[in-house]
């Protein structure tokens, strides 16, 4: 009894912890503020003593798709790159400081922000569109 009773009092601490997940708030530390133009197709939260993953894939409206596309393609580090290059995220030589990438290959627009925040804590933003209107977005907290 006292190890159900347990179980079930860390399934709701656990839960008490999950806070509703808007991709709003995460887009708009990267610069990308949709309002409500786009459908959420998945988003996934996943917790753990200190650390935090969020992944969500949305459909963009037209106005929204546009914003994004402008707001990478006006970044002062946007490049195009060859089809053979990689994403500028392993790029990441100095992790005391802020560090954003954006760029464009093979058709898919890309944008990344590595924010330390204290100590050995860091957080990480990067999100992915193609020409289908589909945004793809991790959010990592360590």
């Amino acid at each position: 009894m006292y190890k159900l009773f347990s179980i079930f009092l860390g399934f709701l601490i656990l839960n008490s912890c999950v806070q509703e997940t808007n991709p709003n708030t995460f887009l708009k530390q990267i610069g990308v503020d949709l309002e409500d133009d786009y459908v959420v197709i998945s988003l996934e939260n996943s917790q753990a003593i200190g650390d935090l993953l969020v992944n969500f894939d949305l459909k963009l409206g037209e106005i929204g798709y546009d914003l994004v596309i402008q707001n990478i393609k006006n970044h002062e580090s946007f490049r195009i790159l060859d089809s053979l290059e990689c994403y500028p995220n392993g790029l990441i030589q100095n992790t005391s400081s802020r560090q954003e990438f954006s760029c464009k290959r093979n058709n898919i627009f890309y944008k990344h922000l590595y924010k330390p925040i204290s100590g050995s804590d860091w957080e990480s933003y990067t999100l992915f569109v193609d020409q289908d209107s589909i945004l793809e977005f991790q959010y990592v907290n360590e």
